[in-house]
């Protein structure tokens, strides 16, 4: 920790030894004066490392106290710091406060509960929000340790009585599951939830495990479950928990003041909402404690706490920024290092730590500093300690971003994507589209089988044993699509599969010749990252995301090639794509290139253009703009500037592809929000810019099936992971109500953000304008539409992101473009008019910054709206926009995207096949032109004596039954079965015998179908293997089989060629399957 590395020039300080001796002696009241903000969590850390006992440090905002919690973290180690969250609900409120911050608070109940010291952060807001007393809390708390008795009743009881909600599996907090012997709960924890494995009533094995997959992770002696809310019959506020010797520190007491007073006079219904108490009543609450004042300031003149008698000054100084000045760190290094001061570079992670070494490699003067990883917000300079930490705040003005808390690292298993309800379409690939009823027991030639039952056009039935389910796909198609059932021995789903094959061949094979073209021309290979390419990500202010930086991995391997680039990236809006281009147009201006950047509206040029210029202020790099916004004198000057090479990078409308504009040494196109530019403009930019490397980027997500399926047929890379400190939407769906409206306009206003209100119907827009105006008198309003005049629209949308206006009604043109970080609350009337991936993405506006965002679904007064429109106002809802299931409401986003990649015609082949079947068909045909072997597809139909199915009682959810024989279906691997054995004892409790059976079918037919047989039958003491009438086995295959199988075999030459393998009495299934596998490998 780097605590270790300051802690000894801060406890030479004089005047820390003599604040020490005050905190020390249990000193009731006493002040400290001087530190900076960065300075404080160094003398808190001083006091807490020396002599541990709980510390309460209370902050004006919330924003210092999560920034101070950060540096403590850093400081003193994760594990000695609390934070008391503040909810993010207003007194009147009816609904509950977000879970993530009601485990902050609970985990910090919990550790005071154990009397270990610790250093807890807390809000003003925060600390007078009431939370359970202590007792209750206590009694609600829920401790496990292995060979306890439990009675599963009670347990259920309590887990319920605290809030928890039965599912058939967990996904988030708050959810339990019971499933025979097995207890899964997901309570507070940052490694994950627990499984609780009861033998009758004694619980004998206790384990973490994975949300993604569901399996066990670690062994556990005992495990805390924690109640999942605060409502508590007697509230009680924090103070009543803390330990007597708890040391209360108020940082900036004025401003504490200030604060608690600004929330009554604001929030009037705090007096009758008992979960929050006043300023006053807390500040009774302490006298019992001991308190240090703090202050950066002088004295304590503006505080209404009483001024100390006993007051310490220690001056600590923020450290003045460098602005990427490397010459300027370097004096102030060498003269700080001649004053005898140790000087510590502080980076974020170890990437930046690396950058920065080889960026000071060529500033002598800077070496003598020590370059470490340690992410605190900001640096300070310690004089009488001679103590100095720069931080990259200050080197290169990049912000440290905060990291929003997440329980359970990773999220939830996405499994709802193939889960089933009864009514879903589906593809049968044989027959057509059908739609699944459930699941049915059938007695098939005497062996009861789990089948799905699917119906067909004209009621026609058709029930599929599970061991076939891989002929069978769940239909996707954009939202709204109802397909038609086809008729069972119709030749018309042949028909329709043909034409959709010969579409994916010739989609594939215009792919490919397109690809192939363009790889057989010469193009620019630009060279490897020169140093100020280097510096220049180096102050990107933000932590690049994993898929960011592969992304960036590709581009410049492609730009480093001699061979033109054409690459197409995909990212969400805010998921870091212009920074991305940003870094290439650089590289491309390193090799004395020039770069143009391609965008659909002037908006969201002056946007690009204004981001460019401020990334790149910096460097000697000449950025413009060519676009109706530039007077025609001002466009001709650019113009020519461009053609003489004196423009590095330009940026503009589809003026820029016009016959005038003339570049004199074009390296990179970057095509950004590529489907909203016509065939035309594509055409045009496909003959204009042959040889240049070009990026295309796209806000509509390619789905990664089709990814695959054009694996070497189009270069495509993905930025899917959000950036960290994103926090999910909350999103509420509520009923017309004028008050409601404008508590929301106000909550976000007061906060400093602004406000989308969603009304598209542009014939009523104005009133809705004028309505919302009156609504909220203090506030700016302003009002975008697309039949506006379009330099209008774009003032009032350039206004609006420049903060001028408070409130923007406006139709779906908000959908996507621009990125604003500054909207975090969203209100979309008549919410029941728009489909699942439209409101997706409009509730994708807001969030984009690390602010709570809100999304306001309003319905009319009425509530009726039809129940399509209420599942799906449900769905929104309840799917966080980061967990698991943001990847459903993707689903139609993604089939959007495939269609702008694929083309209309393609597209409607798409719609009418399905979009799994249709990618499988365009993987088939892109396998065939390349040259490579046909994935065989082989039926194997198993015959084995007794029950062979996943019971219900073992498994209760049939989409989890389902579930679990597609996983033994598509096993390739006999290792594989082991593992599913395992993850099956794991998850359910030890299986019974049908599961054991149904696993050993599975393995029977991978052996069988490796061999290329097509039935495999295993009655008493023999196994028979049969293979088609067409295609005996070769003579090597059935060397190879004599070779590996060690029991006596026969073979028999009849209709169907038929291995035939004496068992003996007690057959070994697995170890035969594994000897059929090895003879067909």
């Amino acid at each position: 920790m780097i605590w270790d590395k300051f802690s000894k020039a801060v406890y030479h300080s004089p005047s820390f030894a003599k604040l020490f001796k005050l905190y020390a002696s249990d000193q009731k009241l006493f002040g400290l004066t001087g530190p900076c903000e960065a300075g404080k969590p160094v003398i808190v850390s001083g006091l807490y490392a020396k002599q541990p006992r709980t510390l309460l440090w209370i902050t004006p905002g919330d924003e210092e106290t999560e920034r101070q919690r950060d540096n403590l973290s850093v400081l003193l180690g994760p594990d000695n710091i609390r934070w008391w969250a503040a909810w993010d609900i207003l007194p009147g409120d009816q609904k509950e406060p977000d879970v993530e911050l009601v485990g902050s608070r609970m985990e910090c109940l919990q550790a005071l509960s154990s009397r270990q010291p610790a250093v807890i952060l807390a809000s003003a807001r925060a600390v007078i929000q009431r939370t359970v007393n202590p007792a209750e809390f206590g009694q609600r708390r829920i401790d496990l340790s292995l060979g306890m008795k439990i009675d599963r009743e009670e347990l259920l009881a309590r887990l319920i009585d605290s809030g928890y909600e039965r599912q058939p599996a967990v996904s988030g907090i708050g959810d339990i599951s019971l499933r025979g012997s097995i207890i899964d709960i997901a309570s507070f924890s940052e490694e994950g939830p627990v499984r609780l494995e009861l033998d009758d009533d004694i619980l004998v094995s206790l384990r973490r495990f994975s949300l993604l997959d569901q399996r066990s992770t670690a062994r556990l002696e005992r495990a805390t479950i924690l109640p999942r809310m605060e409502v508590s019959q007697r509230t009680a506020l924090l103070l009543e928990h803390l330990p007597e010797n708890c040391l209360v520190i108020m940082d900036e007491p004025g401003e504490i003041s200030s604060e608690w007073a600004e929330l009554s006079e604001e929030y009037r219904d705090m007096v009758n909402d008992n979960r929050f108490a006043s300023g006053e009543q807390f500040r009774r609450g302490l006298a019992t404690f001991s308190r240090l004042l703090a202050t950066s300031g002088a004295g304590f003149g503006m505080s209404e706490e009483r001024s100390p008698e006993e007051i310490v000054r220690i001056g600590i100084q923020p450290v003045e920024p460098f602005m990427s000045n490397l010459d300027l760190l370097g004096a102030r290094i060498e003269k700080l290092h001649q004053e005898n001061f140790q000087i510590f570079l502080l980076c974020d992670n170890q990437g930046q730590q690396e950058r920065l070494n080889e960026i000071i490699d060529g500033q002598s003067r800077a070496r003598v500093a020590e370059i470490t990883v340690a992410g605190l917000h900001s640096g300070f300079v310690f004089p009488e300690a001679l103590l100095c930490a720069v931080t990259e705040r200050e080197i290169f003005a990049r912000e440290k971003r905060r990291r929003a808390r997440r329980f359970f690292k990773g999220g939830g298993a996405i499994r709802s994507l193939e889960a089933l309800r009864k009514g879903d379409f589906m593809v049968h690939v044989d027959h057509g589209i059908c739609q699944y009823q459930g699941l049915s027991n059938l007695n098939i030639e005497g062996r009861q089988t789990e089948c799905l039952l699917l119906i067909f056009r004209d009621g026609d039935k058709l029930y599929l044993p599970v061991d076939q389910l891989k002929r069978v796909q769940k239909y996707s198609a954009e939202e709204g699509q109802h397909p038609n059932l086809s008729k069972l021995g119709s030749a018309a789903w042949e028909e329709t599969k043909a034409r959709a094959k010969r579409s994916a061949h010739d989609m594939a094979k215009e792919l490919l010749v397109l690809y192939a073209a363009r790889k057989s021309q010469p193009g620019i290979s630009f060279s490897p990252d020169t140093l100020w390419q280097k510096e220049l990500e180096a102050s990107f202010i933000y932590q690049e995301t994993p898929d960011q930086l592969r992304a960036i991995g590709e581009i410049k391997a492609d730009m480093e090639s001699d061979k033109p680039m054409d690459r197409l990236l995909c990212g969400d809006v805010g998921y870091g794509k212009t920074e991305v281009a940003i870094r290439a147009a650089f590289k491309a201006v390193m090799d004395g290139r020039q770069a143009a950047v391609l965008v659909p509206t002037t908006v969201l040029a002056e946007q690009h253009y204004q981001t460019f210029r401020e990334r790149l202020a910096d460097y000697p790099v000449k950025v413009e703009m060519l676009s109706r916004f530039r007077k025609h004198g001002d466009q001709k000057k650019v113009i020519k500037a461009v053609a003489a090479g004196e423009v590095d990078i330009v940026i503009g409308t589809h003026r820029l592809i016009q016959k005038d504009v003339q570049f004199k040494k074009l390296g990179l196109l970057v095509v950004d929000e590529e489907q909203r530019f016509g065939v035309a403009h594509k055409e045009k930019l496909k003959q204009l810019f042959k040889a240049v490397d070009v990026l295309t980027m796209t806000a509509t997500p390619i789905p990664r099936t089709l990814h695959m399926s054009l694996l070497g047929a189009r270069d495509i890379s993905n930025i899917e992971t959000p950036p960290k400190d994103r926090l999910a939407v909350i999103t509420e769906v509520s009923l017309w109500n004028a008050d409601r409206i404008k508590e929301a306009i106000l909550r976000e206003v007061d906060r400093g953000g602004q406000v989308f209100f969603l009304h598209n119907r542009v014939q009523s827009i104005a009133a809705m304008t004028a309505y919302i105006a009156s609504l909220v008198p203090g506030a700016e309003v302003a009002l975008a539409h697309g039949q506006m005049e379009e330099r209008e629209l774009e003032r009032v949308m350039l206004a609006f992101a420049a903060k001028r206006y408070d409130v923007l009604v406006a139709t779906t043109i908000i959908e996507s473009g621009l990125d604003m970080p500054n909207v975090n609350t969203i209100i979309i009337n008549r919410a029941d008019k728009f489909g699942l991936a439209q409101l997706y993405q409009l509730r994708g506006r807001v969030g984009r910054s690390n602010k709570r965002a809100f999304a306001h679904l309003i319905i009319p007064k009425g509530g009726r709206i039809n129940e399509i429109a209420r599942k799906r106002l449900r769905v929104i809802e309840e799917l966080s926009e980061l967990g698991s299931g943001f990847q459903l409401a993707l689903r139609d986003l993604e089939i959007r995207g495939a269609g702008n990649l694929l083309g209309r015609e393609q597209h409607g082949n798409m719609i009418a096949v399905g979009f799994e079947l249709y990618c499988q068909l365009l993987e088939e045909a892109v396998r065939e032109l390349k040259g490579l072997p046909a994935v065989p597809q082989i039926d194997v139909k198993v015959e084995i004596p007794g029950r062979a199915l996943i019971p219900q009682d073992y498994v209760e959810d049939p989409n989890e039954r389902i579930n679990l024989y597609r996983q033994l279906n598509r096993i390739g691997d006999m290792e594989k079965f082991d593992r599913i054995r395992e993850e099956m004892s794991d998850r359910f409790g030890p299986p019974p015998e049908e599961v054991s059976r149904l696993i050993e079918a599975a393995r029977l037919r991978l052996g069988a179908a490796s061999l290329g047989a097509v039935r495999i039958k295993w009655e008493g003491s023999k196994l028979e293997v049969w293979w088609p009438e067409d295609r005996n086995p070769s003579r090597e295959k059935l060397e190879k089989l004599v070779r590996t199988i060690r029991q006596p075999l026969e073979f028999i030459a009849a209709k169907n060629f038929c291995a035939r393998i004496a068992l003996g009495s007690r057959p070994d299934i697995s170890a035969v399957s594994g000897e059929l596998f090895a003879a067909g490998n």
